[in-house]
């Protein structure tokens, strides 16, 4: 897999199909006051006339739309929260009024955010009010830019610096988010069709954040989001042998440092059946997703089958892009990036049980709805295998089987952990035994259902899962 530096400047604008620029062609108008709760009017352009990712496709500003709106002295940081403004045409006219009256003979920067949210008090807020990347719309079919625009997961931010109190200002506006563009080639000889992309990283790339554009031009996350992220395709068209598609992923601004691993999943649908191809990047040398910015992905797809893993511990984090879920559905069934299958149980979090640090998985003891929990086809044979499990409600009791399989399913090992009686609640047990077994293994972990009940009980969490190769 190799990386493509693009100086393209992606635009995101407020419409959920559209993603681009337009020329500012406005005759200039000046304030006939300079004091609060008078109309005043701003005006929105793109950061960069010159460069543009969808060629043939134009910035609609829409009418109707709110913005939040700051000012200061030029040079100071003592940001005054204005009223809402409104988007009133398509050219990126703005009007609104001010929460104080202008000093005459002073100049002024202005700050801006879409979407608008009335949390948000200053353009350096330190609280997660943003989300990127992590609502966005399926790119619907091969190569598609569509989806990348939208207020649910492209914010914009914008500045105008030392305009004189007697102008309307024109502010410069700026997608919050990269993109990545997987370039996937077919080099195997069966159609492919990609269903979806996933990325694990060293750094948050997608979710809910705190923003800092405080800074004129610079746009810094501050705190939140999650390492990982995931974009969805619709209506994808086949992949011929040879053949290239494009697909277009939105994430936070971050730097992949020197020394630390990127990793792609390509889910694809070969002959009817999902098959999906892990890629690892080890970076050589700093890789750094700019705002507002697209870098290329090279991925040459190989596989037409699912390959056994070279992996040694568990990624239950990336379970529903690591939001719990904590009804048990009957026939549920979820997925982790490598693979991990969970059938009829939850998702839970340190929210339900402060002994986890992130997303764990809970099969359920309901006799009706066994909950199971399976792992890929792992490489490199296990030797020692630790995990840690327990309970987080009362009443509850622990029984559940172990087993080990080949590549051809067979059971090679197995053991039934069982605890006698009640099982206190947030009590942590952890396993620890060599396996010592070769070759190509799965792991799988099945409710005994102690209680015999048709009801939800029994519920056993599996965490912190890990284990060595075979020697």
């Amino acid at each position: 897999m190799q990386f493509i530096m693009k100086t393209n400047i992606f635009l995101a604008s407020l419409v959920a199909a559209t993603c681009m620029l337009v020329s500012c062609n406005k005759e200039i108008e000046t304030p006939v006051s300079l004091g609060p709760d008078i109309p005043f009017v701003v005006y929105l352009q793109d950061n960069d006339l010159t460069k543009t990712v969808n060629d043939g496709y134009s910035t609609k500003w829409v009418s109707g739309e709110v913005l939040r709106l700051w000012h200061a002295v030029s040079g100071s940081t003592s940001f005054v929260l204005d009223n809402e403004f409104t988007v009133s045409d398509v050219t990126g006219k703005c009007t609104g009024t001010l929460s104080e009256e202008l000093n005459a003979s002073s100049s002024y920067d202005w700050y801006a955010c879409y979407p608008f949210n009335s949390s948000i008090t200053s353009p350096n807020s330190e609280v997660e009010y943003f989300f990127v990347g992590k609502e966005a719309d399926p790119q619907v079919g091969n190569n598609s830019m569509a989806h990348l625009a939208g207020k649910a997961a492209f914010p914009l931010v914008g500045w105008a610096t030392n305009v004189p109190a007697g102008e309307f200002p024109t502010l410069k506006m700026k997608n919050v988010a990269s993109v990545m563009a997987f370039h996937i080639t077919n080099n195997q000889n069966k159609d492919i069709i990609v269903n979806s992309i996933n990325v694990l990283a060293s750094k948050p790339i997608q979710g809910q954040v705190a923003i800092d554009f405080s800074t004129i031009d610079v746009i810094s996350i501050t705190s939140g989001g999650k390492n990982f992220g995931q974009m969805t395709v619709s209506d994808g068209t086949p992949i011929k042998t040879g053949e290239k598609g494009i697909f277009y992923m939105g994430v936070l601004p971050f730097t992949a440092e020197t020394g630390t691993e990127l990793l792609v999943y390509v889910n694809v649908t070969i002959d009817g059946k999902a098959v999906k191809q892990k890629f690892v990047k080890n970076m050589t040398e700093n890789v750094s997703f700019n705002s507002g910015c697209i870098k290329a992905i090279n991925v040459n797809y190989t596989a037409d089958a699912n390959i056994p893993l070279e992996i040694t511990s568990d990624d239950f984090a990336t379970y529903n892009l690591g939001i719990r879920i904590t009804t048990f559905k009957a026939d549920s069934e979820y997925s982790t990036f490598d693979g991990w299958i969970l059938k009829n149980g939850a998702l839970i979090s340190e929210k339900n049980w402060d002994a986890l640090s992130g997303i764990a998985p809970v099969i359920n003891g309901k006799t009706s709805n066994v909950g199971v929990l399976t792992s890929p086809l792992i490489s490199g044979g296990c030797g020692t295998l630790k995990f840690k499990y327990g309970v987080y409600n009362a009443s509850e009791q622990i029984s559940f089987r172990l087993d080990v399989k080949n590549e051809s399913g067979e059971i090679i090992y197995t053991e039934n952990i069982t605890h006698e009686g009640t099982a206190v609640k947030n009590e942590q047990h952890e396993y620890v035994k060599d396996i010592n077994v070769s070759g190509n293994f799965q792991l799988e972990f099945t409710n005994l259902c102690p209680q015999q009940k048709t009801t939800n009980k029994d519920r056993v969490v599996i965490f912190d899962v890990e284990w060595t190769n075979h020697q």
